[in-house]
């Protein structure tokens, strides 16, 4: 096996991405559910408004998806962005989020505002018209404010004591009642206080107040007032007839509420049936959707489509359907409330009028609806008529972290379980016992947000900004000092609070805070703590200099670390073997402060492996630099580069690019999973083990990965050379995340660490069996048919391809053979459709009902179904 560089620790590169494997971007609308492409977990806040979708998670993180013409997505550029990208600046430091036409604004957890996009109307804010593509600060917003909303090209806030402000569009007085041009900073509405929340529609605004009333001003042309008049209004008047609402939301011209009791009234356009009364008149006042006089506990608004989360989880949408955005499976409008496929136990719902999305109890999130920009996340343009899990976080495993020879996974609730070789305590289990399967990391059952593992160390970020590591603290990797490893979690010093995200390298740790800074500790001998010299380590957190305008993400890599700034350039400091610190020059002297990386301006990821680092570029674009020997720059040579190259060897559009032990990987927009460079130890995945001594060519010009379940969501790779019991070998191996949530893994398993339940070298991919999929089981509605309808099948699909099998649970009124339905009398048929799990997927299973009435008798012109009655 061949020498590589004398210090070579783990690499530990949290890879956070979403692909849809199966459905490639294509202009027919599919009739399978999307699955929304995520980096986050479960969401504490939804917003979604035209072409673009936003969420927080409950780190306070926020990630935008879609158009991005005017910068609305808030990452620095105008590309539409077809997965979810983060923020910048805005990293674990938001509570709300509102969306806008083209436009996007965000209450901070300090109370502040801050607004990005299209600010032609100055919706923005900042007293200017100049479009922005970064979170800019409203002046005079900074503190006190309660509630952000916006709607298409205005937006609202509620201060402390209810007090409202507005600025944006005010062409129909929706901003400043008495005025008509727009006011490119913040307005108070005179007169009005007492506000709990707002919600804003195309062309009016409309408070609720604390005694349960609510009052609307702004255009009224569509009776979207609520007034009776059907007039513009410039200053707040009360919605006659109503009290006692909870909840309000707002479509382009309608507007609905829910009471204390749980019903919902609307008023307004009702040209696509958006009130829900199953007509499409027009109503200038309250109108009851005769359907829902209870039980509703959320409502949402957008377009001409309104949706609510009944009590018992289920989603209801009704109005306009040409996308597919009420969800039933079908594009036809729906006047009356329609169930949504294949969603259960809703816990948030959002709707911009053409995509919705929802979120369940568990924390996944699924969208549907029109995606021409890439709204619904899934790295596709194709419109989806049903519900689908959002990827990564529908099963278990919302994301993955690899060390030298561990692996830890952050569930779906939360928790943090880890599995593999336990000598230094990196388990966190209070033990050093090696364990093959999942199990608990000690006071992390709930509560953690990311996690991140180096060499012989992990961490977790959690809610709130705080950090735990635990594991091997031989060079203070887990910031403290007094001891050589920590068995459980321990705090960093000074960090229970204010980070945004961790990254673990080899020996040494660093985190960003909510400021922009970037703190790191633990080994320094080459400079990887960027602080200005080389030390044996620093238990204390350091504050790393030289990063002008603050950071947007810190990585850490085995002897490097790099960081993208908020400008999108990069900058990388530590180990420069072979040029891995990308400034130019191959000197093997360390680089004690962060160094501009060379033509590395627009910089959206990085990824820093072992001595060598690939990024990749706004314009998806992958770079990598450094060490080469094994071809690991994915540059087709074995050429080493103290400048980024190209990577030629992907074959299609990277999504997501990360660097390992001497070998990288990269997610492509197809959905394949593309590895390159060392094979020594199977971490390329495509079923061979090439090794040293045989490099091919084929590894230099890369394989896919064999054998992935479902599309990818999230990859882990890692390696580093270390020596365990007096036997050298080199760590490698890497795990994915799949569509649905579930784990596999493949390469070197000496120490159990895939997770299969045995001690073995490995090839080929296996699964964690603790961490099997969910699989989405879609079966449209049921038509009512008559008693001499000749046979028909369902129509079911599973997001897994695994077969599907039906029972009848009423064989007097309809039989089955496989899944074509045979209708044998009057009455009501109730069909059990069942998806079998399977080594890799759980099982499924959709009730459905329909009624059969007697034969159809033609009569004329017209055709009659005779009621059950009259049998």
């Amino acid at each position: 096996m061949k020498t590589l560089p004398d210090r070579s620790f783990v690499i530990r590169t949290l890879l956070v991405l979403s692909i849809l494997a199966a459905n490639a971007a294509t202009n027919a609308p599919a009739t399978r559910a999307a699955t929304v492409a995520a980096t986050i977990g479960p969401v504490s806040a939804l917003a979604a408004r035209a072409g673009h979708t936003c969420a927080v998670d409950l780190a306070g993180g926020l990630k935008c998806w879609g158009m991005n013409d005017q910068g609305e997505v808030g990452d620095g550029s105008t590309l539409d962005r077809l997965a979810p990208v983060d923020v910048t600046t805005l990293n674990a430091n938001t509570k709300m989020v509102a969306t806008g036409d083209s436009s996007t604004c965000a209450l901070t957890l300090g109370g502040g505002v801050m607004c990005w996009g299209d600010n032609t109307f100055g919706q923005i804010g900042d007293g200017t018209n100049i479009s922005r593509s970064l979170p800019t600060q409203v002046p005079g917003l900074t503190a006190n404010i309660t509630a952000v909303a916006s709607g298409a090209n205005h937006t609202c806030v509620i201060a402390t004591g209810g007090t409202v402000k507005c600025w944006g569009a005010n062409y129909l007085h929706q901003v400043e009642p008495g005025a008509t041009t727009p006011r490119t900073s913040p307005v108070t509405i005179a007169g009005l206080s007492g506000v709990t929340a707002l919600a804003l529609g195309d062309g009016h605004t409309c408070a609720l107040m604390t005694a349960g009333t609510v009052q609307c001003w702004g255009s009224g042309t569509a009776g979207e007032l609520g007034d009776g008049l059907n007039t513009e209004r410039g200053t707040p008047a009360p919605v006659p007839g109503l009290s006692g609402v909870t909840m309000m939301a707002a479509g382009a011209s309608h507007t609905c509420t829910v009471s204390t009791l749980g019903a919902v009234n609307c008023w307004g356009d009702n040209s696509g049936g958006q009130l829900g009364d199953g007509s499409t008149n027009p109503h200038p006042t309250p109108n009851a959707v005769p359907s829902l006089t209870s039980g509703v506990t959320a409502l949402t608004a957008g377009g001409g489509s309104t949706c609510v989360i009944r009590v018992d989880g289920h989603v209801s949408c009704w109005g306009l359907n040409g996308f597919g955005q009420l969800g039933d499976g079908t594009t036809t409008d729906a006047h009356a409330p329609v169930a949504v496929l294949d969603i259960s136990a809703a816990t948030a719902v959002i709707t911009s009028g053409s995509h919705t999305c929802a979120q369940d109890a568990v924390g996944a999130t699924k969208c549907w609806g029109y995606n021409a920009n890439g709204q619904l996340g899934n790295y596709t343009r194709t419109d989806h008529h049903s519900a689908g899990f959002v990827i990564g976080l529908g099963g278990p495993v919302r994301s993955v972290a690899t060390g030298a020879d561990f692996t830890c996974v952050l569930l779906s609730t939360s928790g943090v379980k880890c599995w593999g070789a336990n000598t230094f305590g990196q388990l966190g289990d209070g033990s050093v016992n090696q364990r093959l399967t999942p199990d608990y990391v000690s006071g992390l059952t709930t509560g953690a947000v990311a996690i991140t593992a180096g060499f012989y160390h992990a961490c977790a970020l959690l809610t709130g900004g705080g950090i735990k590591c635990w594991g091997s603290n031989d060079s203070k990797q887990l910031g403290q000092t007094g001891f050589t490893q920590a068995l459980i979690p321990v705090t960093p010093t000074g960090l229970d609070s204010g980070a945004v995200s961790v990254s673990a390298g080899g020996v040494h740790t660093c985190a960003l805070m909510q400021a922009g800074s970037v703190k790191c500790w633990g080994g320094n001998s080459d400079g990887e703590l960027g602080i200005g010299g080389t030390s044996l380590s620093e238990a204390v957190p350091q504050d790393v200099p030289n990063l002008p305008n603050g950071a947007s993400s810190v990585v850490a890599g085995s002897l490097n670390t790099c960081a993208i700034l908020t400008t999108r350039g990069l900058k990388c400091w530590g180990y420069n073997f072979y040029g891995a610190v990308g400034y130019g020059s191959a000197s093997n002297l360390p680089i004690v402060t962060p160094v501009d990386v060379l033509g590395m301006t627009d910089v959206s990821q990085v990824s820093v492996g072992n001595s060598f680092v690939c990024a990749l570029t706004n314009s998806q674009v992958a770079k990598c630099w450094g060490y080469n020997v094994d071809a690991n720059l994915g540059d087709g040579s074995t050429n080493n580069s103290p400048a980024p190259v190209t990577v030629a060897v992907l074959g299609a559009t990277p999504v997501m690019i990360r660097a390992g032990l001497q070998s990288a990987c990269a997610l492509l927009i197809t959905g394949a999973v593309r590895c390159w460079g060392d094979n020594s130890l199977a971490q390329l995945g495509d079923g061979t083990s090439a090794g040293d001594t045989a490099f091919s060519s084929a590894r230099k010009n890369g394989v896919t990965v064999q054998g992935l379940m479902g599309g990818v969501a999230q990859l882990s790779v890692t390696g580093a050379a270390h020596i365990v019991l007096m036997v050298g070998f080199f760590g490698a191996h890497t795990c994915a995340v799949s569509i649905a949530g579930a784990l596999q893994c493949w390469g070197l398993n000496s120490n159990g660490q895939l997770g299969s339940g045995a001690v073995n070298a490995t090839v080929t991919t296996v699964m964690v069996t603790a961490y099997k999929a969910d699989q989405t089981l879609a079966v449209p509605q049921i038509a009512n048919h008559a008693l001499n309808s000749p046979a028909f099948d369902v129509g079911a699909v599973t997001s897994s391809g695994l077969p599907v099998t039906m029972v009848s649970n009423s064989t007097g009124v309809c039989t089955v053979s496989g899944t074509l339905v045979t209708i044998v009398a009057v009455g009501t048929c109730q069909l059990a459709i069942n998806a079998a799990g399977d080594p890799q997927f759980n099982g499924a299973q959709v009730t459905r009902f329909f009624t059969v009435a007697k034969t159809v008798i033609s009569s004329g012109s017209h055709q009659v179904s005779l009621p059950l009655l009259m049998r």
